[in-house]
């Protein structure tokens, strides 16, 4: 045999295992192949590379058309530097990694996953505290399945990354992702998109168009953004049976539509948001109409709202219900140049005082957007921080009994419905449940509730915050003693129970915490204790029976929502402005300026204030009368990680000079550090009461202690936390140890026993494993 064929067959058989007659390349710490890279080079055209377990470094080019498919959850780790793996081949599969830890540069857009060819494929990806998610880049008919992607939430909206990006990259596919702690997903020059069965929560925007045209977004749920979903510069989108829920930023579009032709939005749900629809030049072309069908807005602050000059939208088979306004327009002028019923059908409006005499379901008087009070806020905007007082009442009433002051309709409903009913598709469609629109349908604003604790909402007799009484009948001795006492307390909404006889109490200075899933009941139990809303039981707050005199009730809490609105002032004049509606002493501003730390701030303008600083204002404002009882709904939801430790501390040291605090959390840790008892709520019924390591014991929730040590003591600590039985997950640069609420010390005395140095340590977020787990 000639010596050059032998020492090819020599070559061969020495090699790692290529993909033969189809096989795949493996990958793994014990090989045949160690390194992605190495099985890439060897791999053909259309091999199938499969990488198990591991953890392996960024960056990772892809520069050949092979199926990249992880098994055992095989990580891909960037160290905090750079993007991680960039695809420049067509026809790319890269299926079932871990990606984690780009880096934060958005010069450089720091990306988990860049795409720059066609029809690439990226599914069943787990991506974790990345700068940006998945990109797009002049990548046409990509496909993005069915991945988990979280952002870097410790930064300000301002300079996260997208968690999803298509840019110039037509007929691209997003399905089945969930999205969140990021800045938005953004389609920017792409047309032909389908969205859809993605959930997007948690960031700044939840959808981004801008001239991106024929996009079909179907059901979607975006939820808990600053804006749902704003549509720029664009033509011939259909959006269809998604939620659009609690969009609560400074402006708060459920959806918003800029500049956009030929849409079609219908039976969709927007639920809880500041406010529902925002038109602004929609449609641009003159021969263009929108049209919007079968939608639910229910309880926003504003459920459709448009610029004077918005035209040639069609508005069919809509309910509005209960939104705080139905309609309105920003400035002067009306909707009269839109069309708000077509072939005899028009819309249910939820405040439609009108009659169906011959019972074929329209009214037979037409419904019209009249109130005096409503006309007076779309032109000044700032009284409706008033919007629940009695002066509105009594000027809409005037309105009503004078035509000379009702105002020019803003819409006129020749057709309106008598009766609503939900999409078919929400009733039946197991990925959004009915208790979300039970929440949805408690909601109030925070700016509502928090207007309507600074000067009542219902009239009742005088008396102080503090004092304790008994109006009207005897009062059980343990309602006197306890500061909050709850009793069957019930709220149904139809057939569902938002709260099914929940009973309760709570001790002078106790801090208690309300835990449940979205759609538990937390809302709506604060909003009973606030007396804002109607309920059947019994509730006493300081003695004082909610249900009778809820003005007196609430005279005894301070309440701090999730995210408070405050008007173009600066932080003194705020405060100035809420103490005389509280009518507190102007001298008592500058105490609570010191209490929460604004003092050097308050000359500063509100609008300049920085998430975490706009929420000790509204701690401040809460604090201004001096209540015993503080209510807090999810007040760190919006805030980065530092934020949210000096909010705590703060309201740490106000339970300890003796107020009692009641808090709703999703975050175990808030829960750990404020609460001594905490209430489980699940589907409105209270199912667990006990303490906050009980319930880390018993559901499984856990905190994550971070512990930095030199690196040289790295391996000591490790194997001394494997044999002292720690649960532990180290990660190269810091070491993990899974504690419970009454644990956190337990492995920091091991550590310092053993004369490790312990440089620093940090608490983690409960619902994010930092690194892979691993059980010693």
């Amino acid at each position: 045999m000639p010596k050059g064929i032998l020492a090819l067959l020599v070559a061969l058989l020495a090699a790692p295992a290529l993909a033969q007659n189809g096989e795949a390349l493996v990958v793994s710490p014990q090989g045949p192949y160690s390194t992605i890279e190495a099985a890439l080079a060897d791999a053909p055209d259309g091999a199938v590379i499969e990488v198990r377990g591991g953890v392996y470094p960024a960056p990772l080019n892809i520069e050949k058309t092979v199926s990249l498919v992880g098994v055992d959850n095989p990580v891909i780790d960037g160290g905090g530097s750079g993007s991680l793996v960039l695809i420049n081949a067509p026809d790319v599969v890269f299926q079932g990694f871990t990606l984690r830890n780009t880096g934060r540069s958005l010069d450089h857009e720091d990306t988990a996953v860049v795409v720059q060819s066609p029809r690439v494929t990226v599914a069943d990806n787990v991506l974790e505290h990345v700068l940006f998610g998945i990109y797009f880049a002049n990548a046409p008919q990509g496909i993005a399945r069915n991945n988990t992607i979280r952002g870097i939430d410790d930064l300000d909206f301002s300079i996260r990354g997208d968690g999803i990006r298509v840019w110039y990259s037509d007929h691209v596919t997003l399905d089945g992702n969930e999205v969140s702690g990021g800045r938005d997903t953004l389609i920017w020059y792409a047309n032909d998109i389908t969205i859809e069965n993605n959930h997007f929560h948690a960031d700044r925007y939840g959808l981004h168009f801008m001239y991106s045209s024929r996009a079909l977004i179907h059901n979607n749920v975006v939820e808990n953004n600053t804006v749902g979903t704003y549509l720029m510069y664009s033509q011939g989108l259909t959006m269809r049976h998604n939620v659009i829920a609690y969009s609560r930023g400074p402006s708060g579009y459920g959806l918003a539509l800029k500049d956009m032709d030929q849409v079609v939005v219908e039976d969709n749900l927007f639920v809880g948001n500041r406010i529902g629809l925002y038109l602004d030049n929609s449609p641009s072309l003159y021969e263009g109409y929108n049209t919007f069908s079968g939608n639910v807005f229910a309880y926003n602050d504003l459920g459709v709202t448009m610029l004077p000059a918005v035209e040639r939208n069609i508005f069919q088979r809509n309910t509005f219900l209960e939104n705080a306004q139905q309609a309105a327009v920003h400035g002067r002028g009306t909707m009269e140049r839109n069309i708000w019923q077509e072939d005899g059908i028009g819309n249910y409006w939820s405040d439609y005082a009108g009659y169906d005499a011959d019972g074929d379901g329209i009214g037979d008087i037409p419904y019209r957007s009249e109130k005096l009070f409503d006309s007076l806020a779309d032109t000044y905007p700032a009284l409706r921080l008033f919007a629940y007082s009695p002066s509105t009442q009594a000027l809409d009433f005037a309105a009503a009994a004078f035509p000379s002051l009702r105002p020019e309709s803003r819409l006129v409903d020749e057709a309106p419905l008598m009766r609503y009913t939900l999409p078919e598709w929400f009733v039946s469609d197991n990925r959004v449940s009915i208790p979300l629109l039970a929440v949805g349908l408690a909601l109030v604003s925070g700016g509502g509730v928090f207007a309507a604790l600074a000067f009542g909402r219902r009239s009742g007799g005088k008396g102080a915050a503090g004092q304790v009484s008994t109006p009207g009948g005897d009062m059980d001795s343990r309602q006197v003693e306890t500061m909050i006492y709850a009793d069957n307390i019930s709220k149904r909404y139809g057939g569902v129970f938002a709260l099914d006889h929940v009973s309760f109490s709570i001790q002078p200075g106790e801090a208690v915490a309300l835990w449940g899933a979205n759609g538990a009941g937390k809302t709506t139990a604060l909003r009973c204790l606030l007396g804002v809303l109607p309920f059947d039981g019994q509730l006493t707050v300081n003695g004082v029976d909610v249900r009778r005199d809820g003005k007196r009730a609430r005279a005894s809490i301070g309440y701090v929502p999730q995210e408070a609105v405050f008007y173009d002032m600066t932080v003194q004049e705020t405060l100035a402005f809420y103490a005389r509606l509280k009518k507190t002493p102007p001298a008592r501003i500058d105490g609570v300026l010191e209490q929460v730390q604004l003092a050097s701030h308050f000359e500063k303008p509100v609008r300049a204030l920085s998430g975490g600083m706009k929420q000790r204002l509204a701690l401040a404002v809460a604090l201004l009368s001096d209540p015993p009882i503080l209510v807090l709904d999810e007040p760190t939801a919006s805030l980065d990680a530092r934020a949210r430790r000096d909010f705590i501390q703060m309201v740490q040291a106000l339970n300890q000079s003796g107020k009692t605090v009641v808090f709703s959390s999703h975050r175990l840790e808030e829960v750990a550090a404020l609460a001594r008892r905490v209430l489980v709520l699940n589907t409105g019924k209270l199912t667990l009461e006990c303490s906050p390591a009980e319930l880390a014991d018993r559901l499984g929730l856990y905190q994550w202690l971070r512990i930095q040590v030199p690196a040289t003591f790295r391996e000591d600590a490790n194997q001394l936390l494997q044999t002292s039985g720690f649960t532990f997950a180290p990660n190269g640069r810091a070491v993990y140890v899974r504690v419970n609420a009454d644990g956190k010390m337990a492995p920091l005395r091991t550590l310092e026993t053993a004369h490790i140095p312990i440089e620093d340590f940090d608490l983690v977020d409960a619902d994010v494993v930092p690194v892979q787990e691993k059980t010693k």
